[in-house]
């Protein structure tokens, strides 16, 4: 494991577009294990709850043999796509929730004989929901390409290795936050800020400043506050002590 001093001349050495890099790389891993966690709840324990679901009320009609067949390709299109991850899972998700709106929108009203208002908002919703997972497996395409380097690779491996196996002190010129699911650790190497995201393990160099920090409502004293933080692309309610407040105002200046 590379020391910090180490660390800062490794990010010294490199230009901003393979610091981009390390962020898309980042941005990539984190979408990957995303799209997991969503094959596990939006497709395996929904087409296993609409199996559940439909053969607990099994009338023995056309739409319950309908449904058990879909729930039976959701599941294994899951189980498919899980074992790939990646693209592959987010491309799964898309095409479950396309064929569940080709039921809702087309077969379901189509058995019924009338147009269902329900089915056509299920539909809809589903349609809508492929088309979003379309466009995160084609943004993942292009994290794919762009950080295919093995050198990004293994450098954000050692990088993120150094930082999360060093030990928090303040000569290590940090800030730490905690957020509901995870710490935050923001470390003020030279020549950007360095954030490690504990529970996303994931790195996000803030090549732009946009790390920024407001209390939230009123300082009402104690060891303690509370802020919203601006960290990658999104704003996070989070704690941090007095001390690394008053830390974080000096490094703002």
């Amino acid at each position: 494991m590379a020391s910090l001093s180490q660390l800062d001349h490794n990010l010294k050495q490199l230009s901003l577009n393979d610091v981009v890099a390390l962020n898309q790389l980042g941005e990539k891993h984190q979408l990957e294990k995303k799209a997991r966690i969503d094959i596990v709840w939006f497709v395996l324990m929904n087409g296993l709850a609409m199996l559940i679901i439909t053969l607990l009320h099994f009338d023995g009609i056309l739409t319950d043999y309908l449904q058990i067949v879909l729930a039976l390709i959701t599941m294994t299109i899951g189980f498919l796509t899980y074992r790939r991850g990646g693209q592959s899972a987010l491309l799964g998700i898309a095409s479950v929730m396309g064929l569940w709106a080709l039921y809702y929108l087309l077969i379901a009203n189509i058995l019924q004989g009338e147009i269902n208002g329900r089915s056509m908002i299920l539909g809809t919703l589903q349609a809508l929901l492929a088309l979003f997972y379309i466009q995160k497996a084609n943004h993942f395409a292009s994290l794919q390409e762009k950080t295919s380097n093995i050198i990004y690779n293994d450098l954000y491996d050692a990088l993120y290795e150094t930082l999360s196996n060093s030990k928090a002190n303040s000569s290590n010129q940090l800030l730490e936050l905690q957020e509901i699911m995870q710490t935050i650790t923001v470390w003020l190497r030279q020549p950007y800020s360095v954030i490690l995201l504990k529970g996303e393990k994931r790195l996000f160099f803030d090549t732009t400043q946009s790390f920024t920090m407001t209390i939230k409502g009123q300082d009402r004293g104690g060891d303690t506050l509370k802020v919203d933080a601006s960290i990658i692309d999104r704003m996070r309610v989070c704690s941090i002590s007095r001390h690394g407040w008053l830390r974080y105002i000096q490094y703002s200046r």
